[in-house]
């Protein structure tokens, strides 16, 4: 009588547990679906994974799978970004490599951008231009593309103003191609992919969506990249740089990547996505500091990964083939979601 009494306990608890997470899940789906129909998108998908990189909530909206390379703009940048930062780790660059100590035998016009270093590069305050007509030609080569912007003269002193685009990151993606002797591709591939088993097809190019300029890669905005595989490095990121027992960063580099750069003497914000969202928020190396928890790399397609830390869970909004709408409207949808979590709505 008393084993029958047992499991009568333990066969209610498990429905009773059963139940719960089935009532979390269709709550999140019913906010995301109502949601994306008030903001009229009809191709768009959310993925959420605890961190442990198990997806514990999957919904789409017509032909979306998360297991497909998908063209993410900017959210590029927090790729690349932590590719740089590993090979920092490595010393095979260091935050304060001059384009001085690179470019030696290329024409720098601006004798102060000798002095521009690279964590001028990852927090886009190097003083040259947000963005330049070669970046996106696929018909360029990163190094010619590189030693046009060169020729330019800064627009103000390193350090002093934010210039979001696609300049910055062009130029520290060639000082790495310059050291390590490879492509940049093939630094994504012998860092980034191979590490995490990503999709053979994860590849930077010039223009994603069309699949060209594979030997033109804009590595601010051109990784074709699945959400399952990004899912990955944000699962790293949640674990101090740690996936499957495996150290693919130390903490303490990430930690310069997860705080604000912005300096009380800026002089400007520029090109900055959030402006019509939040003004307010800082951009560290390669994302965008939300708040101490919360951490993001919006893109122009409506890819948007976040990691939240006190939570400890990573998200990722993801639409295909199409200009984003607004990043407002994504960024509503989303804060939605974060505010079913904070009410305890979180999967497990």
């Amino acid at each position: 009588m008393t084993c029958l009494r047992t499991l009568i306990i333990l066969a209610f608890l498990f429905n009773g547990n059963a139940s719960a997470k089935g009532i979390e899940k269709n709550k999140l789906e019913a906010t995301f679906k109502n949601a994306a129909a008030n903001y009229d998108f009809h191709n768009i998908g959310l993925v959420l994974y605890d961190q442990n990189n198990k997806a514990i909530f999957k919904s789409t909206i017509g032909k979306m799978d998360p297991k497909k390379p998908i063209a993410i703009a900017s959210s590029s940048k927090w790729i690349t970004t932590v590719i740089l930062m590993r090979l920092v780790e490595k010393n095979v660059l260091s935050l304060d490599t001059k384009l001085g100590d690179i470019f030696k035998e290329i024409v720098i016009l601006d004798p102060r951008a000798r002095e521009i270093k690279l964590r001028h590069l990852l927090s886009f305050q190097s003083g040259y231009v947000g963005d330049h007509p070669c970046t996106v030609d696929y018909k360029e080569t990163l190094d010619h593309c590189v030693e046009t912007i060169l020729k330019l003269k800064l627009l103000e002193n390193p350090e002093t103003a934010f210039r979001y685009g696609n300049v910055n990151q062009e130029i520290a993606a060639r000082m790495a191609e310059i050291v390590t002797k490879k492509s940049w591709n093939q630094i994504l591939k012998s860092e980034l992919v191979d590490f995490f088993k990503m999709h053979p097809d994860t590849t930077y190019y010039t223009h994603p969506r069309d699949k060209l300029g594979g030997k033109k890669p804009l590595p601010s905005a051109g990784l074709l990249i699945s959400p399952v595989d990004y899912a990955k490095v944000l699962t790293m990121f949640l674990n101090d740089g740690v996936y499957k027992k495996e150290v693919f960063i130390s903490k303490k580099y990430l930690g310069e990547m997860f705080k604000s750069q912005f300096s009380k003497d800026m002089k400007g914000i520029y090109s900055s996505p959030f402006q019509y969202v939040n003004p307010d928020v800082p951009y560290g190396f390669g994302a965008w500091i939300e708040s101490e928890n919360i951490i993001s790399s919006p893109g122009a397609f409506g890819f948007v990964p976040w990691i939240d830390r006190k939570n400890k869970y990573s998200g990722i909004l993801f639409q295909v083939n199409m200009v984003t709408k607004s990043l407002k409207r994504n960024y509503m949808i989303i804060y939605k979601i974060r505010d079913q979590i904070e009410k305890g709505l979180l999967p497990k």
